[in-house]
């Protein structure tokens, strides 16, 4: 079922989107009823980017040449200038894309002990590391509703933490953990070209699923790209007190340093992909594959005094890019606000699978197609700790226990001035809606059955290996 709000303005919010005709594009729902009658189904590829935040893409305004094929890309699909990540981190954000639930509910998030508890501890202390909650095989997922459907469902992924072992391949017929070499992360480069392979011997329709890491922390590109994007000069001095110890690059404290390994990050994955759309097009294969790119979360340059991700709720960490091309919406531009929790019933619709029973998301397809608008808002939390409603103009975080920030993102997209004080009658409407959609998810996981189990200890070894736990 999808869920019904009560009268505190969430509906208005997340799922009554006002009808406004926008025209008819040559895109109309019954050309959709068509092709699926038709069985003409789009082919489906999601590409992931693990820390990709939407401000260092070109196609969102980012000056350095971090990305020319996405930027491509972008000019044949939508871009959303608004997606939200339900959560700052990987495991909890990637879990409610696939369900449509929001993390208090699926909680699916990370080891025991929160990442942020051990990157803030320096250890466990005497919480058990050895075990970590996973991705529950009773919920429907996309990969899942898709394979129902027919398709033909793959997945790559060069994150330790969506790995089989915590319930991410539920719903994949292929399903392939990719290691990187000596200790580091696989390279886009690998992903994409066992991507190719993949998508050339595969029936159709297909549902691929990529998640690459080369912009995640310690910033480890191929020198080639190191060299295509160096560090901007003069140097950007910070105080080492600030730089995490599982981001550090030698000994350096030059910001720009690790904003250019970052931006060549970027690059790194941009250029793997550009060569992976080139194959679909040469494999004429392109007009029939529908492309999703968007990440799980952001990544912190001490715009708020933070480096890295999993530690705030703060735009850098939560707004991704969102770039689709799918059949029957037109390229351009959409200001609008997409939660990652809705590409389940709407990539659902798309193709024709069983959208969520259960589902915090919504089909934003009407929304892409510019056939309807409204005054849509996004969901995120902290681990349990803070939670966050996003609109296009206004955001609230708060702690619901009396702790709270309200930025006014007509005037403040970087989140400087807190108006919580100021605008205290709307800072109120919003911490209710905010609760309620919080009291929503957890009625909702409820219903499901929380699982954990043991982390085997070459994984263990292998993030401990990859900085995400404290050795």
């Amino acid at each position: 079922m999808t869920v019904r709000f009560g009268s505190t303005g969430a509906t208005a919010l997340l799922t009554g989107l006002i009808l406004v005709p926008l025209g008819n594009w040559g895109h109309s729902t019954g050309s959709l009823s068509h092709r699926l009658a038709n069985d003409q189904r789009p082919n489906l590829v999601l590409i992931t980017i693990d820390s990709l935040r939407a401000d260092h893409l070109g196609v969102y305004g980012y000056q350095r040449p971090t990305s020319p094929n996405i930027d491509a890309f972008a000019r044949e699909a939508v871009v959303v200038s608004d997606a939200i990540a339900q959560a700052p981190e990987t495991k909890a954000s990637i879990a409610s894309l696939l369900t449509s639930l929001f993390p208090a509910a699926h909680r699916t998030r990370t080891t025991t002990v929160p990442l942020s508890v051990l990157r803030e501890l320096g250890s466990a202390g005497s919480h058990p590391v050895d075990r970590t909650d996973v991705l529950s095989p009773d919920l429907p997922t996309l990969p899942r509703s898709l394979r129902a459907a027919g398709y033909h469902t793959m997945a790559l992924t060069a994150n330790p933490y969506l790995i089989r072992d915590f319930g991410f391949a539920n719903g994949f017929v292929q399903f392939r953990y990719v290691r990187g070499a000596s200790g580091a992360y696989a390279h886009a480069d690998v992903l994409m070209t066992e991507a190719a392979r993949a998508v050339t011997a595969a029936p159709e329709p297909f549902f691929l699923w990529v998640h690459l890491m080369d912009t995640h922390n310690p910033y480890d590109p191929p020198e080639p790209y190191r060299l295509m994007l160096p560090a901007l000069r003069p140097p950007q001095p910070i105080d080492p007190a600030r730089i995490p110890d599982w981001v550090r690059i030698g000994q350096s404290t030059d910001l720009n340093l690790y904003l250019a390994r970052y931006d060549a990050g970027v690059l790194t994955a941009d250029h793997a992909i550009g060569r992976f759309f080139s194959m679909l097009r040469a494999r004429h294969a392109w007009a029939r594959t529908a492309v999703v790119l968007t990440a799980d979360h952001g990544e912190g340059f001490l715009e708020h005094d933070l480096m890295s991700h999993g530690n705030s709720l703060y735009d850098e960490l939560l707004r991704v890019p969102l770039i689709a091309k799918l059949p029957g919406v037109r390229p351009g531009s959409v200001q609008t606000v997409v939660q990652l929790a809705d590409l389940f019933p709407t990539l659902a619709r798309l193709t024709g699978a069983t959208p969520p029973r259960t589902s915090h998301g919504r089909d934003v397809l009407p929304v892409l197609q510019r056939l309807r608008t409204g005054r849509p808002c996004a969901y995120a939390e902290l681990l349990d700790r803070r939670f966050a409603i996003r609109t296009l103009d206004w955001k609230l975080i708060s702690s619901l226990q009396g702790g709270r920030q309200l930025f006014d993102l007509r005037q403040d997209r970087g989140e400087t001035a807190n108006l919580a004080r100021v605008e205290i009658a709307r800072a109120d409407r919003l911490e209710r809606d905010l609760a309620h959609l919080l009291a929503v998810a957890i009625q909702d996981g409820q219903a499901i059955e929380q699982r954990s189990i043991p982390v085997p200890p070459v994984v263990l070894e292998r993030l401990r290996a990859l900085g995400y736990l404290a050795k």
